[in-house]
């Protein structure tokens, strides 16, 4: 007999964090709250989307529908760190600049933000 038991997901520490985003004289500070648990499984789901989207871009690269597809994966991938409303703010933020909002997220999200979520996934899941 196996028992399986899940533990309350409100428990779980929140990965948080500060991040200041730069462009010109300007700057996007935004606080970071995210649930690991959750965070891991959005960005898994979006980088799925985006490999597929990729495969299909390399065949047909004028395809808008594809490029619309990738392009909503790659804010997912920023959302599940974020949230909506904060990557609704990059955006903005890098408005007519999208090579310079991806590598800046992305350096910021892949660097610092994913080993610490993982760490603190990890870590809570030990704990369980």
């Amino acid at each position: 007999m196996h028992i399986i038991e899940h533990k309350d997901r409100a428990a779980a520490k929140p990965y948080k964090d500060t991040v200041i985003f730069k462009r010109g004289g300007q700057k996007l500070r935004l606080r970071v709250h995210a649930d690991p648990f959750a965070a891991l499984f959005q960005m898994d789901a979006a980088l799925d989307t985006m490999r597929k989207a990729e495969s299909k871009i390399k065949a047909n690269p004028a395809d808008a529908e594809v490029q619309e597809a990738y392009g909503g994966a790659v804010l997912d991938f920023f959302a599940a760190v974020f949230g909506e409303d904060q990557t609704l703010a990059i955006v903005d933020f890098y408005k007519g600049l999208p090579g310079f909002m991806l590598r800046d997220v992305k350096r910021y999200i892949i660097g610092t933000a994913l080993p610490k979520i993982k760490k603190l996934a990890a870590k809570q899941s030990r704990r369980a």
